[in-house]
C-alpha cells in the first residue's frame, strides 16, 4: 500500500485506512498511560527508599544514643564530684591563705593596735579631745598632708557649691516650692562666716595649744595608715602566689587526679563502645532493615522494569505507525481527514454513491 495512491482506493482501503488510525491512536494512548504507571512506581520506589533510609537513621541514632548515654551519665556524675572536689580544695585554699595572711601580717595589726593605744594615752594625758586626732580635724584645722586637702576641697565643694546649688535647683524639680534666688547666697554667706569663726576659734583653742601633742598624734596616724597599706600589699602577693605548697591541699589534689582519671577511662570505654557500635551493631541493624523491605522494594523494581521494557516496545511500534499514516495517508488525505470522525464520514459517502476514497472526500468537502 506504500506505493498505492490511496485515493483510487475503495471502501475496503478506507476501512484499512481508518483500522490503521485507530490503532496508532489506541498505542499513543497506551504509551501515555504505561508512562504515568512508570512515573507512580518511580514515585513509589523513592518514597520506599527514603522510608527505609529514615527508619535507618531512626534506628541507628537511638541504638548510638543508647551505647553512649550510659557512659555520659557517668561522665556527668564523675565531673559532679570533680566540681565539689574542687569548691572543697578551694575553701581549704581560701581558709589557708587567710590563716596565712593572718600570720604574715600579725605584726603590723598588733603594731597598729599599740599605735592606737599610744595615741589615746597621748591624748588623755596632754588632755586634749580625741577629736582633734581625727581626718576631719586635720583637714579643716591643720591640714598637711595631700589627703587632707583633698578632703578639705571635697567639704568646701559640698558646703559652698553642692548644697547652695541644689537650693538653687530644688523649686524646678518639685511643685509648688518656692525658694528666693537671694537664700543660697545668703546660705554661703553665713556658712563662710560660721566656717571660718568656728575654724579660727577651735584652732585657738586646741591647735595652738597643743600643736606638739596634735603633731605626735599625727604622726602615729601616719605609721597606722603605712602599717594598713603594707598589709594590703602583702595580702595582694599572697592571694597572687600560685604556689599552693604551703596549704596542705595534697589530699584534694590526690581526690582530683583520681577523678579525672575516671572521666578519661570512661571517655576511653565510650570511644571503644561506639567503634564496636559502627562496625558491628549499625551495619547489622542495617542489613535487618533493608532485607525486610528488600521484597517489596525488588517487586517494584521488577514492575519499573517490565513498564520500561513495555514503553520501548510500544514507542518503537507508534514510531514506525506515524511514520506510516504521515507518509501513506497524511500526505493524500490531509491531516485534517485522519481523526475517526472524518474517516467514519468518508464511509457514509461511499454508502452514498462514491467508488472511490478521491469521489469521497469530494462529497464530504462539497457538504
Amino acid at each position: 500500500m506504500a506505493e498505492q495512491n490511496i485515493l483510487n482506493g475503495n471502501l475496503d482501503t478506507l476501512i484499512k485506512v481508518r483500522s490503521d488510525v485507530v490503532d496508532y491512536a489506541a498505542g499513543v494512548e497506551e504509551l501515555h498511560q504505561l508512562n504515568r504507571d512508570k512515573e507512580e512506581l518511580e514515585k513509589s520506589i523513592s518514597a520506599a527508599k527514603k522510608a527505609i533510609d529514615d527508619e535507618i537513621a531512626t534506628r541507628t541514632k537511638t541504638a548510638e544514643e543508647a551505647v553512649v548515654s550510659g557512659y555520659t551519665k557517668s561522665i556527668n556524675d564523675e565531673k559532679a564530684h570533680l566540681r565539689e572536689a574542687q569548691k572543697a580544695k578551694d575553701k581549704a585554699k581560701e581558709a589557708g591563705v587567710k590563716n596565712r595572711i593572718t600570720s604574715e601580717t600579725q605584726h603590723l595589726t598588733d603594731n597598729s593596735k599599740e599605735l592606737k593605744q599610744q595615741k589615746k594615752e597621748l591624748f588623755r594625758q596632754a588632755k586634749v579631745n580625741p577629736l582633734c586626732g581625727s581626718s576631719l580635724y586635720y583637714s579643716l584645722i591643720a591640714p598637711k598632708e595631700i589627703r587632707d586637702h583633698v578632703l578639705y576641697l571635697i567639704l568646701m565643694c559640698v558646703g559652698f557649691l553642692i548644697i547652695p546649688g541644689a537650693l538653687y535647683l530644688l523649686p524646678g524639680v518639685v511643685k509648688n516650692l518656692h525658694i528666693a534666688a537671694w537664700v543660697p547666697l545668703v546660705y554661703d554667706f553665713c556658712l563662710a562666716v560660721i566656717t571660718v569663726s568656728l575654724v579660727r576659734f577651735v584652732r585657738s583653742r586646741t591647735f595652738l595649744k597643743n600643736m606638739q601633742v596634735i603633731e605626735q598624734a599625727r604622726q602615729i596616724d601616719t605609721q597606722i595608715r603605712k602599717n594598713r597599706k603594707n598589709t594590703r600589699r602583702i595580702t595582694k602577693g599572697i592571694r597572687k602566689d600560685t604556689d599552693e605548697a604551703g596549704y596542705g591541699l595534697e589530699e584534694y589534689d590526690a581526690k582530683m587526679d583520681e577523678i579525672n582519671a575516671k572521666i578519661v577511662q570512661i571517655e576511653q570505654e565510650q570511644k571503644n563502645a561506639l567503634v564496636e557500635f559502627n562496625q558491628t551493631t549499625r551495619p547489622n541493624l542495617i542489613n535487618e532493615i533493608t532485607s525486610r523491605e528488600q521484597e517489596k522494594l525488588s517487586e517494584l523494581n521488577n514492575s519499573l522494569t517490565e513498564k520500561q521494557s513495555a514503553i520501548s516496545e510500544l514507542e518503537e511500534k507508534t514510531k514506525k505507525q506515524g511514520i506510516f499514516i504521515s507518509t501513506n495517508y497524511e500526505v493524500y488525505l490531509g491531516k485534517e481527514n485522519l481523526s475517526v470522525e472524518n474517516l467514519t464520514k468518508l464511509e457514509e459517502a461511499f454508502g452514498n454513491g462514491a467508488t472511490t476514497i478521491a469521489e469521497a472526500l469530494a462529497t464530504l468537502s462539497q457538504k
